[in-house]
Formats: structure tokens, sequence, C-alpha cells
């Protein structure tokens, strides 16, 4: 039996002498019946008032109650979260956006470091190919990218799919320079997935140091400021290029 726990984070039942639910926390009885099936909670208890046990993605807490006429057993079942599946973009293999947010709400602790870099990076032409070859196309170019980025930076550091094309990473204990020569690694990573993959993938990145005396979220606008600078002076070293292609094409008529 397949029962759907989307969303519940705890359950609380009382049972009697019998082990028999007396009392249920929740609507659905079949839902905690069916995590606490198979326990045989007499022999669980093994003399204890008190034990914890796991069963699938619950962790059970068991109680003895001994009253004067009767015995109860309270079981609290408190859901066990895994980590990689709230924070996981699986997508690229980095974190997700869940895990930026929980990050500025203070919920994931920032680490304790004298300075950090943010670098901000964009995928320029992910809607050319999302719109000359495909969506399949687009999304292989987020993955290359997303990888790119998983094998350059350092175990320490954190990668982050921060949404559609861009992304955000945090390097700590690195200034300007250090964070160059991470994104230097990363544009070469992309071209050598190119050349495999036959698709040409480009990205603009931006940079913002922090010795910890601007905020996070800041520092992240300045690298975000800085990395469209870029995609801007492209974009007119582009047009500009393509001008004067064409002026050459109608000389040469």
């Amino acid at each position: 039996m397949i029962m759907d726990f989307r969303g519940l984070q705890s359950i609380f039942v009382m049972l009697n002498e019998q082990c028999k639910m007396i009392y249920c926390s929740i609507e659905d009885r079949k839902m905690a019946e069916e995590i606490i099936r198979d326990i045989d909670i007499e022999a669980s208890m093994n003399g204890e008032n008190i034990i914890v046990k796991e069963k699938e993605d619950f962790n059970l807490k068991i109680e003895k109650i001994d009253l004067e006429n009767t015995v109860l057993f309270a079981v609290t079942m408190e859901k066990q979260f895994h980590l990689e599946l709230i924070y996981q973009d699986y997508f690229t293999g980095l974190y997700n956006r869940n895990y930026w947010e929980h990050i500025q709400s203070g919920t994931i602790k920032f680490p304790r470091v004298s300075n950090y870099t943010v670098v901000m990076i964009d995928i320029d032409n992910l809607k050319e190919l999302n719109d000359t070859c495909g969506h399949g196309e687009g999304d292989r170019a987020i993955k290359t990218v997303g990888m790119s980025i998983k094998q350059c930076i350092r175990e320490g550091d954190i990668g982050i799919h921060y949404g559609g094309d861009e992304f955000l990473l945090l390097l700590f204990d690195s200034d300007i320079k250090g964070a160059e020569k991470v994104i230097y690694r990363i544009r070469q990573e992309v071209a050598s997935k190119n050349e495999n993959s036959g698709i040409i993938v480009e990205i603009s990145t931006g940079i913002a140091y922090s010795n910890c005396l601007k905020s996070l979220q800041n520092t992240v606008q300045i690298a975000d400021m800085n990395m469209y600078m870029e995609k801007k002076t492209k974009y007119k070293n582009k047009r500009k290029g393509q001008k004067s292609y064409r002026r050459s094409a109608e000389k040469g008529k």
C-alpha cells in the first residue's frame, strides 16, 4: 500500500493496552496505522518506558504510560526531512532556489568566514537555443553550465541554480582574482562540453567581493549588475560587428 505523506510533518496517536488506536491527531487513521503496522510495541519496549524507532520516513517515539487501572502507549511520529530532496536541483546537480531563500532567511546559517566572493552567471543564448533548436537543447545548455560549475568549484563553496538561465556561486575565503580563476575554469569546461555536444553555449559573469561588512544581498546585487554590464557590452559589440559586416558586404557588391 502506497501512502501519501506529502506536506505531513508529525502524527500523534494513543494506543490502549491491546495496542488498539484510541486517538489519532489526523483524520486519516489508516495512514497512521500503516506507519505503526508490524511494530510489536510491547516487545519493542523491552522493559523501557520510552523508545525511539525509525519506520519508513518517520522517527517514532513510543512512550509507555502506566495508569492506575490500565496502560497506554503514546506514539509521536515525526517526518524525516531528506535535505537532498529539499535543496537539490536535480536538473543541474547544484543547490536550488529554495536553498538560497533559506540562506537569506537565516534558516541555513552562513559560514563564518573573513571574506567571500559572489559570482553570478547567465546563459547568453538560452532563448536563441530554445527558439531555433527546441527546448531540449535549451535544457541541455542549462545542464552543461550546471555540471561545469559543479566540477570547477571547491567542496566548501556553494553553487546554486538561481532560476531559469541564471546561476549563483558563493566562493568562501576568496578574492576577485580567485573568483576569476574559477570563472576561467568554468568557461573552459563549458567550451569542452560544447565540442562534445555540438551546441554552442555562451555565458556572461559578474563578480562582487565582500569582506563581510557588506550584506549578502547587497553583494549579490553588485555581482548581478556587473553580469548585466558584461552582457550589455557583448550585445553592443555584436551589433557593431553585424553593422561592420553589412557595410563590408555592401561595398563588395
